[in-house]
């Protein structure tokens, strides 16, 4: 047994020994701030945290007197004046986290039932594959219709101590078999039969309440590494489809198996989040040219390789009401370790170590909502594992993705009382999951610039309550710095976002 296997075998033990410690719940997978209310969402950094030792009311819906006093009493101080509409748990502003944050458990007192959804109509003006010509893609019309996603998740207390989570996925309407065109490998494409969606299970986990500022939790969990597998709920982004750069080279959304422990600690301007992970890591057989490690998240077998697991580590500052500045990093010493193929055949491979790294921000107040990130990392020997198998596909040892957004709340810029809850959105992005290649003895791995890729989103929001977002927002992307021919489409859209029932 490896030294990483004993001390994760080590720390699951360590949990019992808890059972009487005596704590209130503090925890939250994607780090941020709590939910006050059933169905409300407080958005990201908006408030800070309430009392942690009011009780439950298994009878009330909405905020407890107390936390609405001390959400009151945060109010007086805070610099959003419309903050006193977050307390109730009614304001449309409130975007966000399906998954718990620790204050979140003590809205309810057995259990609780919600999910997410996404609905999207594109209206396109380019084909299905950039290696259709020499000038990139062809141009036609054409729609789509789909449905990415609907999530349902419930949180079990056990008791006050111990609360089991979980959320199950459809994605692209369940299962099935269909035709699905694969568009790049090394500009060929080929016809293959595939599942036609996924029903999974993206997150099952128990989590020990310890103390605020440390909490342990094992199972099947998000990975928090970027912005968007962080919130990567509808309503925490603008566009109609989830942001395009940092989903087209890492997983997304990205769970794995393994041990987790978070918490919050300092307060004031020093305060911060916290979230470190040890869990299975990503599998190098699934690594592609034109995704990076985008496919290589584990979940393709019945058993998903433990021999190389990987470190995950988030932390946030959230010290002035209304802003998040949030760090990422992962590790994965060895990838190809945790491929599912004979021992023999990779004894001779060279190691293949996944470094990646983010960092983001968010801003919110009544009037703005802005979000930037940066998402980049190395693959180790990528031209030794290029080279590997009848097939070369060279992958990239870098590949980075820049974006940000700022939308406008028109409700609170004009203030008449009547105006709807509309927020025009302008977004950049920036990616290419090939940006930089390895230099061999002889020569330089080549880079294909054809999925070099920035590109315009402007839209709109139109909130319909705290749990309702519609969206339009048409798309330009340039394509190989403008060398191939651009894409242009137009979509519209429909997402969710709240708890249906808690007891």
């Amino acid at each position: 047994m490896t030294s990483k296997k004993i001390i994760f075998t080590a720390v699951l033990g360590a949990i019992s020994l808890h059972a009487a410690a005596q704590c209130r719940i503090k925890d939250e997978i994607m780090g941020n701030h709590p939910l006050k209310e059933l169905n409300g969402r407080v958005p990201d950094g908006m408030m800070e945290r309430s009392d942690q030792n009011k009780p439950s009311d298994k009878k009330q819906v909405s905020m407890p007197k107390k936390a609405a006093e001390a959400c009151q009493e945060h109010c007086h101080h805070s610099q959003d004046v419309h903050c006193e509409e977050h307390c109730d748990g009614n304001h449309p502003h409130n975007a966000l986290k399906l998954r718990a944050s620790d204050e979140e458990y003590s809205s309810f007192s057995r259990f609780r039932l919600g999910g997410y959804g996404e609905m999207i109509s594109a209206f396109k003006g380019y084909g299905l594959n950039r290696f259709a010509t020499k000038e990139g893609n062809t141009l036609e019309n054409r729609a789509t219709i789909s449905i990415p996603r609907f999530v349902l998740a419930l949180d079990y207390k056990i008791n006050p101590k111990w609360v089991v989570g979980a959320e199950i996925e459809f994605e692209s309407g369940g299962t099935g078999v269909t035709a699905e065109l694969e568009n790049a490998k090394n500009g060929d494409t080929s016809t293959e039969l595939s599942k036609g969606g996924e029903v999974i299970i993206e997150q099952f986990h128990i989590t020990r309440l310890v103390h605020p500022a440390f909490n342990l939790r094992f199972g099947h969990m998000v990975v928090p590494m970027g912005l968007t597998n962080a919130h990567h709920e509808p309503l925490n982004f603008f566009g109609t489809a989830r942001p395009e750069g940092e989903t087209s080279i890492i997983p997304s959304t990205w769970h794995e198996t393994g041990l987790a422990a978070y918490g919050t600690f300092g307060r004031g301007l020093g305060q911060f989040d916290y979230h470190t992970m040890l869990v299975s890591g990503l599998n190098a057989q699934q690594f592609r040219p034109e995704s990076w490690v985008h496919q290589g998240q584990q979940g393709l077998f019945e058993q998903d390789n433990f021999t190389n697991p990987a470190w995950m580590a988030r932390l946030d500052w959230v010290g002035v009401p209304g802003l998040r500045l949030g760090a990422s990093f992962y590790y994965c010493s060895n990838t190809t370790n945790n491929a599912f193929v004979a021992e023999e055949v990779i004894k001779n491979t060279a190691k293949v170590p996944v470094t990646l790294w983010s960092v983001d921000a968010q801003w919110l107040n009544k009037y703005v909502e802005a979000r930037a990130n940066i998402v980049s990392g190395n693959v180790g020997n990528a031209d030794a594992f290029g080279r590997m198998g009848e097939k070369k596909l060279y992958i990239a040892e870098r590949a980075i993705s820049c974006a940000a957004e700022v939308g406008f709340n028109l409700k609170h810029i004009f203030n008449t009382g009547h105006t709807p809850d509309i927020l025009p959105f302008v977004r950049y992005e920036y990616y290419n999951p090939q940006h930089a290649g390895t230099n061999l003895a002889t020569h330089v791995i080549p880079m294909s610039d054809v999925f070099e890729t920035s590109m315009w989103v402007a839209g709109v929001n139109y909130r319909l309550g705290k749990d309702i977002v519609l969206k339009a927002d048409y798309t330009h992307r340039k394509i190989a710095g403008g060398a191939l021919r651009s894409e242009n489409e137009f979509a519209i859209g429909a997402a969710f976002n709240a708890w249906f029932l808690s007891r």
